[in-house]
């Protein structure tokens, strides 16, 4: 696993509170709340990087705006590939076309 990672960072850091024998909590045996929450913030983490629902008309654009210029780095379209919100239209009124994957609502 990468040591720049997010993920591995905090389950590393729950880890080392988690030995330092003078804490209280290990001292009296007890749970450390804040590194159950660490873990907890990594194992959150880890599960939406690891759900990856697309439907076929994100992965359609992402894939066409992926061989445009680059804007975004390698992180930044996957968050984007797996969006699951809805879809919003450039019309300042909010308004959404009826067939979004007609080749006149690029």
């Amino acid at each position: 696993m990468n040591e720049q990672d997010l993920v591995y960072r905090l389950r590393k850091r729950a880890e080392i509170r988690r030995q330092i024998q003078s804490r209280k909590s290990v001292q009296e045996g007890k749970p450390d709340r804040l590194a159950d929450l660490l873990e907890e913030a990594a194992n959150e983490i880890e599960t939406l990087r690891n759900k990856r629902v697309q439907s076929a008309f994100v992965q359609n654009a992402s894939a066409r705006m992926q061989s445009a210029p680059r804007f975004f780095n390698q992180e930044e379209w996957n968050a984007l590939e797996s969006y699951e919100g809805p879809v919003v239209s450039g019309d300042p009124q909010g308004r959404v076309p009826f067939n979004l994957e007609a080749d006149d609502n690029e």
